[in-house]
């Protein structure tokens, strides 16, 4: 496996990003994702791409806050 060690790795390849049903949530468009799984995924702490400047709907990333939860063994 290659990989550009100027170029930082993705949060995906760290394991605290997913992008959800892509086929339907292009980046940059509003997407078609139901706007109760978005409250789900935020009451456990994740941050919604949805949100972004470059708007992201398929994508949920965990936040710094859970992150730092996760690494503290909470």
């Amino acid at each position: 496996m290659y990989h550009n060690a100027a170029k930082p790795l993705s949060r995906h390849s760290w394991g605290v990003a997913w992008d959800v049903n892509p086929s339907t949530n292009k980046p940059r468009t509003v997407g078609a994702i139901n706007p109760a799984v978005v409250k789900v995924w935020e009451r456990q702490g994740f941050v919604w791409g949805g949100t972004f400047a470059s708007r992201d709907d398929m994508h949920f990333e965990a936040s710094v806050q859970l992150a730092q939860q996760l690494r503290a063994g909470a």
